[in-house]
């Protein structure tokens, strides 16, 4: 009769899955939930609707800024090194945000950070 194979995902399909998985949740924490949450800043931090808004705004400056070093450390170390970099350091913002966010500042600095790891993965 026919051989059965067992089936074994070879390590490229397994960073490819981890890394489609990890995108979409880079994507919801950085892109699309500071946005959604102004209102709750404004609430929680007691802060002017044009202040709520300067996480946003200072994170997609450092995303920006961080692109050129970004791509420079995928050149220097791989592909790998850079999602395992970048996806660690998002995991980190997003625990960071979930856990220790007590004052606005601290809420800027965690964004700025999630743009760090957006920037490299």
């Amino acid at each position: 009769g026919p051989e059965r194979r067992s089936f074994e995902m070879d390590t490229k399909w397994r960073m490819a899955i981890a890394s489609a998985i990890l995108n979409v949740i880079q994507a919801g924490t950085f892109f699309m939930t500071p946005t959604t949450l102004i209102p709750l800043i404004v609430k929680d931090f007691n802060a002017e609707i044009a202040l709520a808004a300067l996480p946003v705004a200072v994170g997609k400056l450092t995303y920006v800024l961080c692109l050129l070093p970004g791509g420079l450390f995928v050149d220097h170390f791989g592909a790998r090194a850079s999602l395992i970099a970048g996806f660690s350091i998002v995991g980190a913002a997003t625990l960071g945000y979930a856990t220790l966010v007590r004052e606005f500042g601290q809420l800027v600095v965690f964004h700025m950070m999630m743009a760090v790891g957006s920037a490299l993965s």
